[in-house]
């Protein structure tokens, strides 16, 4: 099975230069990984006062050697994608 990504419509709009972009492919690169992802949803901003502002998400057991509890939040850069 695919590990899924959601990007929000404005990641997907620098990433892709589209935001209809369910079922594209995306590599994240990592310092000790490279990882293929299926976007799963492109979803608009979130409001002003949510306290999850962010430009993907991602399952926590996509990177299980990473992050495990709680919130994780991650800044990513364009350094971070390979597009397909």
């Amino acid at each position: 099975m695919q590990d899924k990504i959601v990007l929000s419509k404005d990641k997907a709009l620098i990433l892709f230069g589209r935001s209809d972009v369910v079922g594209n492919l995306l590599t994240i690169v990592t310092a000790d990984t490279t990882q293929e992802l299926m976007v799963s949803a492109a979803v608009d901003k979130p409001v002003e006062n949510s306290h999850l502002i962010f430009d993907a998400l991602v399952h926590h057991s996509v990177l299980p050697k990473k992050w495990n509890g709680g919130a994780t939040y991650v800044l990513l850069t364009n350094e971070n994608f390979l597009n397909h």
